[in-house]
């Protein structure tokens, strides 16, 4: 995915690195009223790639974390983006909406259509957002939650509920690799499956934000310093998280597995795990 972007005004002071990766798996609210429980919403139309869709429906459907497993969240998919307003209204409290990776080409998004972003449908996720909702993007699905893609060919206004620019690294290339990550909850250093993913930049507004993952400087392939990969912000009474890497990514995602290579599923079923807590962006601390 290649992009063009304008200058931006860089976030020169984050919040600090705070965050609690401990999810309420409350059955109940404060009425001792039973609670539905959430949905993962997980959109799977064009331009999403094919299959993209199913590591994360695999990470709900049979979750391996005790935070998730406590939240018992049900999986649904979403075909058509111009179902995605409708469906969002027809969902619990606290159910996150996904958008996983996508082709390179995002024209789909561009074009007329029942694909299209159109101002509506953009709309509709901000206000779903702004009064409670969850939104994680995980590679194009990060790109997206910008306020504007732009390419060699084309561009569109993109849903604009993330503080950040998205860009790829000098250089880049589409062809898959592990890019080597330093995740700031639990100080964890690890490869992560990586192709044609998104580096970020924090702009200048009143969302809280807290970068939990790091790319750590490269003299590979694709020589780059060390940026933001993944991200949380808040939107309103809503949160959003942002991945440039497939942190759902296990070895069957791999044409010819590295040797090194060793899956984190967990740390995406965590973040959505506290994507549907009640803790708001920018509070608690690190477990």
């Amino acid at each position: 995915m290649r992009m063009i972007l304008a200058g931006a005004a860089v976030l020169s002071s984050f919040l600090p690195y705070q965050t609690v990766w401990a999810a309420s798996g409350a059955s109940k609210g404060q009425s001792g009223k039973s609670v539905e429980a959430p949905v993962v919403l997980v959109y799977a139309g064009a331009p999403v790639c094919k299959g993209c869709e199913e590591p994360v429906l695999d990470l709900i459907r049979q979750p391996r974390t005790p935070e998730l497993k406590a939240l018992a969240p049900e999986a649904r998919v979403v075909r058509q983006w111009s179902e995605v307003p409708q469906a969002l209204k027809a969902l619990p409290a606290r159910s996150i909406f996904v958008i996983p990776g996508t082709d390179d080409d995002l024209s789909a998004w561009a074009k007329g259509g029942s694909q299209a972003m159109t101002p509506a449908s953009i709309q509709a996720i901000q206000d779903w957002l702004r009064a409670g909702g969850r939104y994680a993007g995980i590679c194009g699905g990060a790109i997206v939650a910008q306020a504007r893609y732009q390419d060699d060919k084309f561009a569109f206004n993109a849903l604009n509920i993330a503080a950040m620019e998205a860009d790829n690294f000098p250089n880049e290339d589409a062809v898959e690799r592990i890019e080597k990550l330093y995740w700031l909850p639990t100080k964890l250093e690890f490869g992560a499956y990586f192709q044609a993913g998104s580096v970020m930049t924090l702009l200048l507004g009143e969302e809280r934000v807290e970068i939990l993952g790091k790319y750590l400087a490269s003299a590979g392939k694709v020589p780059h310093p060390e940026g933001i990969a993944v991200a949380q912000f808040s939107y309103g009474q809503g949160k959003v998280f942002v991945s440039g890497v497939h942190l759902e990514a296990t070895r069957d995602f791999w044409n010819k597995p590295p040797a090194d290579f060793v899956p984190h599923t967990e740390l995406l079923e965590m973040a959505f795990a506290d994507l549907m807590s009640d803790r708001q962006i920018g509070t608690g601390r690190f477990r």
